[in-house]
C-alpha cells in the first residue's frame, strides 16, 4: 500500500506557510527541479488541514495518505522519501482509516479551493487491518470503509465495526423478517435486494425460521449470482423448524444440523455471523457455546452472534465462552422501544459486542404513515395479515400520538421521519447497523439516506418532549423470549 519513488512534491507536511516567501527553485547544473511553482491556495488549504490532523493525533501527511488510500480505486500511494527516517514514520498511515467527523471538518477547508468538485465519502476495502485513531481519551468514531462490491452512484453509506470481529458493516442493513418470507413477492425481493447494493448496504440479515427457510431460499437464489466477498451475510438458529417438538432451540445437535440446512438454503459454504435467535435456558449454556465454537472452527460461521438475551443470560455465555466468540447482539430498539439502553448496551460494550437493532422504524410506525384514529393504509405492512404479526408491539393511541407529534420537528429539521428515526438509533456509538425491512426499493434508498446525519442536542431533547411517555424504557423480555441460564 506503499511505495516509494524519488520525486517529492513536498506540499502537505505543512512547514511551509501562505506568508512565507517561497524557497529559491534549483538551478545547480545536473539537476532539475521539476517542483511546481507554489499555488497560494493549496497552501491555505494545507493550513488549515492543519488542526483538523492534529485533533486525531496524526501528521498532516499521515492525515493525506489515509486519505488517498480511503478510496477504493487506491491500491499504493507513491512517496517520495528525502531522509530514511521518512520509511518508518509512513507506513503506518496505511493502515488507518479516518473518522467521519475528520472527513467533515476537511470540507470547509478544501471547498472552493481545489480543482476536485466534492465526492461522497470513500473508505478502506475489507480485508485491510483497519484502525480507528482518534485522540487520547476519546472513542473513536463510525469509519467509512466501503465493500469492494459498493456502487459508483453516489452512494455515502457509512460502515461500522462489528464488535470485536474485522467485519465493517453498513450502518443501515437489510432484514428479511416479514418480507422476503413470503410477504411479498419474489421480483420485489430481488428489487429491494439489488437497491440495497446500489445504496451502499452490504449486510443482510436473515434467520432460518423466516418463512421456515423461504427468506434463506430467496437470498440464496439473489446473492449466489454475486461475489461471495461482496456482502456479508447473517442468519439464525432457535425457533421452531418444522412440527416436530425436537426441531428447535440449542442443543449442539441443532445448531449442527440448522446451520448445514441453511448454507444449503443460502448456497454458500460460511455465513459472517451465526446468532441464537433467542435464549435456551432448556440446554445447558455450556454445550450451547461449544456448540456455536464448533460451528466456527469448522468454518461454516466466521463470528457468532446473539438476539434478545437477558443480561444474565450474555453475562454467562460471555463467562463460558470468554472474550470475543460473541460479537454481536440483536435486540429490538427504537424511538419507542429503548428498553435495551438500561443493561443491555452497556454490558455489551464493555465485553466488545456492538448491536445490530431491529425493528429501528417501529414495523413503520415511525414513518408517520399510521394515523391515530384513521385505518391502516392500503398496502402497507399492517394491512397485510403476514406482515402483521408483531403490530401490538409498537402499535396503540399514544405511541401515534407520539409519532405524530416528531412530524413537524422532522420537517422543521428538513429531514424525512425514517431519516430522523433511523439517525436516532445510530446517534449510539454502541449501534453497529439498523436492519431495516422494505417491500419497494425507493423505500431501501430512503432507509439508506439517514446513514451519516448527526442529531444536534436541541433536535435530541426535541424529540424526548415531543415522545413523552411512550416509549418503553425498562428492561423488558422480548417476544417469546424466557429467562434463566442452565448449568451442566
Amino acid at each position: 500500500m506503499i511505495t516509494y519513488g524519488p520525486f517529492t512534491g513536498g506540499r502537505l507536511p505543512g512547514r511551509r506557510r501562505r506568508d512565507a516567501e517561497p524557497p529559491a527553485r534549483s538551478a545547480a547544473a545536473g539537476r532539475l527541479d521539476m517542483s511546481p511553482p507554489v499555488d497560494q491556495r493549496k497552501l491555505e488549504v494545507t493550513e488549515a488541514l492543519a488542526h483538523p490532523a492534529e485533533d486525531t493525533g496524526m501528521t498532516l501527511i499521515e492525515t493525506a495518505i489515509a486519505f488517498a488510500l480511503g478510496h477504493p480505486a487506491a491500491v499504493s500511494a507513491l512517496l517520495g522519501p528525502r531522509v530514511p527516517d521518512h520509511l518508518h514514520t509512513r507506513p503506518p498511515a496505511a493502515d488507518t482509516v479516518l473518522d467521519p467527523a475528520v472527513l467533515d471538518r476537511m470540507d470547509p477547508a478544501v471547498l472552493d479551493r481545489t480543482v476536485r468538485e466534492r465526492r461522497p465519502r470513500h473508505g478502506r476495502r475489507p480485508g485491510r487491518h483497519r484502525l480507528r485513531r482518534s485522540r487520547p481519551g476519546t472513542g473513536g468514531s463510525p469509519m467509512p470503509a466501503p465493500h469492494p462490491s459498493h456502487p459508483s452512484k453516489g452512494a455515502t453509506m457509512r460502515y461500522r465495526t462489528l464488535g470485536s470481529s474485522d467485519l465493517q458493516v453498513s450502518e443501515i442493513s437489510l432484514g428479511s423478517w416479514l418480507t422476503y418470507s413470503g410477504g411479498i413477492e419474489a421480483d420485489k425481493t430481488r428489487a429491494c435486494t439489488e437497491a440495497a447494493f446500489d445504496a451502499g448496504i452490504n449486510f443482510f440479515d436473515t434467520a432460518n425460521v423466516y418463512g421456515r427457510g423461504a427468506a434463506e431460499t430467496a437470498w440464496g437464489e439473489i446473492l449466489s449470482s454475486r461475489p461471495r466477498d461482496s456482502y456479508i451475510l447473517a442468519t439464525k438458529v432457535y425457533f421452531p423448524m418444522s412440527d416436530d417438538p425436537a426441531d428447535q432451540g440449542l442443543s449442539p445437535a441443532q445448531i449442527g444440523k440448522q446451520i448445514d440446512a441453511s448454507l444449503t438454503r443460502l448456497k454458500t459454504d460460511h455465513v459472517d455471523l451465526y446468532q441464537a435467535h433467542r435464549f435456551d435456558p432448556t440446554v445447558p449454556i455450556e454445550d450451547t457455546v461449544e456448540a456455536f465454537q464448533k460451528v466456527v472452527e469448522q468454518g461454516k460461521a466466521r463470528h457468532i452472534g446473539f438476539s434478545e438475551w437477558t443480561p444474565e443470560q450474555i453475562q454467562a455465555a460471555i463467562d463460558v465462552a470468554g472474550p470475543g466468540l460473541f460479537v454481536s447482539s440483536q435486540p429490538q430498539y427504537s424511538m419507542l422501544w429503548q428498553a435495551p439502553e438500561a443493561e443491555v448496551f452497556g454490558l455489551c460494550a464493555a465485553n466488545g459486542i456492538s448491536q445490530i437493532v431491529w425493528s429501528p422504524l417501529a414495523q413503520g410506525v415511525l414513518t408517520g404513515k399510521y394515523k391515530p384514529g384513521q385505518p391502516v393504509p392500503e398496502g402497507s405492512r399492517f394491512a397485510s395479515a403476514d406482515m402483521a404479526v408483531s403490530k401490538d408491539l409498537v402499535y396503540s393511541d399514544a405511541t401515534l400520538e407520539a409519532v405524530q407529534r416528531l412530524v413537524p420537528i422532522a420537517e422543521e429539521a428538513g429531514m424525512s421521519m425514517p431519516t430522523l428515526a433511523l439517525a436516532w438509533v445510530l446517534r449510539r456509538t454502541e449501534v453497529a447497523s439498523a436492519i431495516t425491512g422494505a417491500s419497494r426499493p425507493e423505500q431501501v434508498h430512503a432507509n439508506a439516506a439517514a446513514s451519516g446525519v448527526r442529531l444536534s442536542d436541541d433536535l435530541l431533547a426535541a424529540v424526548d418532549q415531543a415522545l413523552g411517555d411512550a416509549p418503553v424504557t425498562e428492561p423488558t423480555l422480548a417476544p417469546a423470549a424466557r429467562s434463566g441460564v442452565k448449568h451442566r
